[in-house]
């Protein structure tokens, strides 16, 4: 239900955010700066002489696949894409294969795909569910993966979440969600999953980020009263906390 529940709300401009085509310093911290360090990434970790496999797990219309092979110039990759948004996943022209699956059971042989990426989706699922799709990411990946994600504070993690949440729970009809299929994780909680299935992580980006009401406003284009609303729901805490891993398989 995670899973559903955060494909059928992404915006109304959910997309053109997705691009990190946006003005806002929130926005830009967010969205705009995953494909640049991404590549840079994979950049120090593949060779231009190797054509690899690339999954992009949450792809949607493509978005951060298509800024990140701008980025990869005279590297070899044959691009999979997986969403449960049939309809996005049409118009993603950045995947040569196309499948409409939960990330938790993915149509894919072990150790099959040479590099994972994946891009804020652990959050609109339960801790069971995030646990799954980690453990699935390490069946089929054969090199690398790398996870971005946005969470609750490490330090007041149960308040944080807590402010959060509120935005999400109906006031605001735009942006409702099943309370019971979202959790926004910190990155404590992620990596004390990933030491549990014994994988070798490293974190390569840790930022507070402020304004998730001016991305949230902006994302899903809303009126003022909404926006009134959004910034009173967050006025205790209207930031998350992004974090990038690499995780390494070889």
């Amino acid at each position: 239900m995670g899973e559903l529940n955060y494909i059928l709300n992404q915006g109304e401009k959910g997309s053109i955010s997705f691009m990190g085509d946006s003005s806002l310093n929130s926005s830009r911290l967010i969205y705009g700066e995953s494909a640049k360090l991404f590549a840079s990434i994979l950049k120090n970790k593949l060779s231009k002489g190797e054509k690899y496999s690339l999954l992009d797990l949450g792809s949607f219309k493509g978005e951060l696949l298509k800024s990140l092979l701008k980025l990869l110039k005279g590297f070899k990759f044959s691009t999979i894409a997986v969403d449960l948004n049939e309809q996005a996943l049409k118009e993603n022209t950045a995947a040569e294969k196309k499948f409409v699956s939960n990330l938790d059971n993915l149509p894919f042989k072990d150790k099959s795909i040479d590099v994972v990426i994946m891009r804020y989706v652990l959050q609109w699922n339960t801790p069971q569910k995030q646990k799954d799709i980690i453990l699935e990411i390490k069946r089929v990946t054969k090199k690398l993966a790398i996870i971005q994600h946005v969470g609750a504070d490490n330090e007041f993690t149960v308040i944080h979440k807590s402010v959060i949440n509120k935005i999400f729970a109906g006031e605001v009809k735009a942006l409702k969600r099943s309370q019971e299929g979202m959790f926004f994780s910190s990155s404590n909680e992620i990596e004390d999953l990933m030491r549990e299935l014994k994988i070798n992580f490293e974190k390569v980006d840790e930022l507070k980020i402020n304004g998730l009401s001016d991305t949230a406003i902006e994302k899903y284009n809303l009126n003022k009263e909404d926006s009134k609303k959004v910034k009173d729901l967050l006025k205790r805490g209207d930031y998350l906390i992004r974090t990038t891993w690499v995780l390494n398989f070889d």
